[in-house]
């Protein structure tokens, strides 16, 4: 279903409706402006079929045409990919993340008030803060929880897009209105 409407606006030739899954007609060729009629102002008359809303005088029209289309299949190999290359770029900046929040704790003394608590607390000089959290175990365990989401995050795009379009052909897909204005 195909419906336009005409606004003020620049002047646009009128490009016949394309319906969803239909080969596009041929459009007869445009003649050139001095060979067509002038309307009022020196505009050109809109096109056959189409509605009008009052335009001042010297306001130019631009025409709105939409179209409904339905998307019922999605390609199972450009999910895949698009979904590790957004993972994989999710976990990089987990990482970067995690480093910076490891140095911005470790600069602000966070550790240090932390080994001073757990020697008041247990009495032991010992056992250190900054050994159990070292910035290379918070960038290991990072990296591995990275991995693990770059790996599921592909595996479940790629079965979403599976079954989405196995309930396509249950259901009929997604309606989407596409809308064209210059």
């Amino acid at each position: 279903m195909t419906t336009e409407r005409t606004f003020p606006g620049a002047d646009v030739p009128r490009i016949p409706p394309v319906s969803a899954g239909s080969v596009p007609p041929v459009a007869p060729p445009i003649a050139p402006p001095a060979a067509q009629p002038a309307g009022p102002a020196g505009h050109l008359p809109p096109p056959a079929g189409t509605i009008v809303a009052p335009v001042p005088a010297g306001r130019q029209i631009i025409t709105v045409r939409r179209a409904r289309v339905s998307l019922t299949r999605i390609d199972p190999w450009s999910v895949m990919k698009l979904a590790f290359v957004l993972s994989l770029s999710l976990a990089v900046v987990g990482m970067v993340a995690l480093s910076v929040l490891w140095w911005v704790l470790n600069s602000s003394g966070v550790f240090d008030q932390l080994n001073n608590t757990l020697v008041t607390i247990t009495g032991t000089e010992t056992l250190r803060v900054q050994d159990v959290i070292s910035l290379q175990r918070v960038v290991t365990v990072g990296g591995l929880l990275g991995l693990i989401d770059v790996v599921l995050l592909t595996a479940l795009s790629t079965l979403a897009a599976f079954l989405f379009n196995l309930s396509t052909g249950v259901v009929g897909g997604v309606d989407v209105v596409l809308t064209e204005s210059d």
